[in-house]
């Protein structure tokens, strides 16, 4: 089965020749992020330049799998103010087809994308979008998978707190420990540590809502290269501290850490 064919199954009046793909790419998982957090539908609307001049857009996302895009809807063009407050931006005011909502985030579809281009007129690839997958429910960020598994970009903490993902927030809620994040960009590591009443949950929604949550070298790195730059990060889980633990012990685990990371002489961490 092809896209084409569940959208003008739906939609009759809605044709190849009326629409644009836009294949959502952006800086890593970002346009997948923006989407669990609710809030792709403005994130399309904002472009570089006026490429959306046709009635309708199909929207896919990336899902970083080879080949593989998730159907985030269809949209249908209403206005486009521009350029936006002096320069080349564009704002569209879009409304989403209301017929396809059953289907957005749970198409998923085949596509190999042989060009640079985001944006092709919908009849140029039409035969080429293959539904391979039919999800039973609607794509969401995914459930937490145990202390020895988290390994998660700051985009997806960013959707995770947003969200208040309850698997998350009640777990980490609940627990103090030792964690390190990891500058992808640079292998810089830096080790931090949940203590006393200050549990993982509330450490990493710091860092999530500020990208340094406080840490006097992260919040260099933003002001130097830009509040973007946390987009860069990988967070860990290095151990859960025991129930029993005091500050004193979790700090001494901290300590352990960086001296096993060499986090002070080669990472973000001053002591």
């Amino acid at each position: 089965m092809k896209l084409f064919d569940i959208i003008t199954l739906t939609d009759e009046t809605i044709k190849p020749k009326d629409c644009k793909l836009h294949l959502a790419c952006g800086l890593g998982d970002e346009p997948l992020n923006v989407f669990f957090a609710g809030g792709f539908k403005g994130w399309q609307e904002e472009q570089n330049k006026r490429i959306f001049q046709r009635p309708y857009i199909v929207a896919l996302i990336d899902l970083l799998e080879k080949g593989r895009w998730l159907f985030a809807g269809v949209y249908k063009v209403l206005d486009c103010d521009g350029p936006v407050n002096g320069n080349c931006g564009y704002k569209y005011t879009t409304k989403e087809v209301s017929s396809l909502k059953e289907y957005v985030g749970r198409v998923v579809v085949g596509f190999d994308k042989k060009f640079r281009y985001p944006y092709p007129y919908v009849e140029t690839v039409v035969n080429d979008l293959d539904v391979v997958e039919l999800k039973s429910e609607k794509m969401s960020v995914a459930a937490f998978p145990g202390f020895n598994n988290v390994l998660i970009s700051h985009n997806v903490l960013q959707s995770i707190v947003t969200l208040q993902t309850e698997s998350w927030r009640s777990i980490l809620s609940n627990v103090k420990g030792v964690y390190a994040i990891i500058d992808t960009s640079t292998g810089k590591i830096y080790i931090g540590s949940a203590t006393g009443e200050d549990m993982i949950w509330q450490r990493w929604s710091n860092y999530a809502l500020t990208g340094h949550g406080g840490n006097k070298t992260l919040k260099r790195l933003v002001k130097e290269k830009g509040p973007d730059y946390p987009m860069n990060y990988q967070y860990t889980i290095l151990e859960i501290a025991d129930p029993h633990a005091t500050k004193e012990d979790i700090l001494a685990r901290e300590s352990f850490w960086k001296n096993v990371l060499c986090s002070r002489e080669h990472g973000y961490n001053e002591n």
